[in-house]
């Protein structure tokens, strides 16, 4: 894995203004209005970023390709792990399988919203399913992971299975 690291650029330094003795001048006329300012970047409300919960999401997209829900959740916060949210996470990932063995992950992307007191993560996974008489099929599977600051690193809360719009 590659790790990058960010850092601002040092502010060049600045030389001193000769002081100047202040002149009166008359009032210019008004300017036009100035385009508004690009909004500011939102605040990180939880602390946690989606670099900081990849190796638990990397976990979890190994533990889906086992097409077992007990051995996904088994990354969820132990406290929490048998919770009604994450037993339907368990139940609504079988639904979605079906039985069938998963061949290869085909594709995991994933984007972060902040929120207060978590990261919700958003990842939009891609399966080839195999069935019984051995057809080939893809299945894609939007899971959403909440994760919470605990003692300074983050801890998977719950999983939920976000059921995909088909079609008809």
């Amino acid at each position: 894995a590659t790790v990058v690291t960010l850092a601002a650029a040092p502010e060049p330094a600045r030389a001193a203004a000769p002081a100047e003795t202040p002149t009166p001048i008359a009032a210019a006329a008004p300017s036009p209005a100035a385009p508004p300012a690009p909004p500011a970047p939102e605040p990180i409300v939880s602390g946690l970023a989606l670099t900081d919960v990849q190796p638990t999401l990397t976990r979890v997209v190994e533990s889906l390709q086992t097409g077992r829900g007990p051995a996904v959740v088994r990354w969820v916060d132990p406290a929490l792990r048998n919770s009604a949210a994450n037993q339907r996470f368990v139940n609504s990932y079988h639904f979605a399988i079906g039985g069938r063995r998963i061949v290869q992950l085909q594709r995991a992307d994933f984007t972060a919203r902040d929120q207060p007191g978590e990261l919700v993560v958003t990842g939009q996974i891609e399966l080839m399913l195999e069935d019984a008489q051995g057809s080939m099929a893809p299945r894609k599977l939007q899971v959403r992971a909440h994760f919470t600051p605990r003692d300074g690193k983050p801890v998977l809360t719950q999983l939920v299975n976000i059921p995909i719009k088909r079609n008809p």
